[in-house]
């Protein structure tokens, strides 16, 4: 017969009993402690997927999770009226990137304009002259946004350029 669940994940605890009273009374303890150290999660969250209003306030914090009928979920934002859950379970199509590694630039620079054929995902765009890697940074290699590159120098004749980067699918 199980005892009383732990207050944040509901761990379940054993029915105290003059059987094992001992080992029972540690047990428990140590319940409480786990339940304590880990992040609220939601075992048995149904049909129904967290929102924003699953936040901080009630108990949940980065890394919790919502475990669901038809997939996981872990949040990765926690604030008050505006959580951010994210699904992990099955893969959620949102998150597919694609990779793009050596694309050849060359050609699709115009004196210091650079179009990248799609819109890199944030810290991910790589631009590299003649196999040394730029940097990115106003007056020393390029400034990128979105799409649109600004070189610091024009691109001369011999120059190859070519570019890393991954993007949303």
């Amino acid at each position: 017969m199980p005892g009383t669940p732990t207050a944040r994940n509901r761990l379940e605890t054993s029915a105290s009993s003059d059987l094992y009273q001992v080992t029972r009374s540690a047990n428990n303890t140590n319940a409480g402690i786990i339940d304590l150290a880990i992040a609220k999660s939601q075992w048995d969250g149904g049909a129904v997927p967290p929102d924003g209003d699953n936040d901080s306030s009630e108990g949940y914090a980065k890394g919790s999770k919502w475990l669901m009928d038809a997939g996981i979920y872990v949040c990765v934002d926690p604030s008050v009226g505006e959580a951010v859950w994210r699904l992990i379970w099955p893969a959620d199509p949102a998150l597919a990137y694609t990779k793009v590694c050596g694309e050849d630039a060359t050609g699709m620079i115009t004196g210091t304009t650079l179009t990248i054929p799609q819109t890199p995902i944030t810290n991910t765009y790589r631009l590299f002259k003649n196999g040394v890697r730029l940097k990115e940074a106003a007056g020393d290699g390029f400034t990128r946004t979105g799409t649109a590159v600004t070189l610091t120098t024009a691109k001369v004749s011999g120059d190859w350029y070519c570019q890393d980067y991954e993007y949303s699918a």
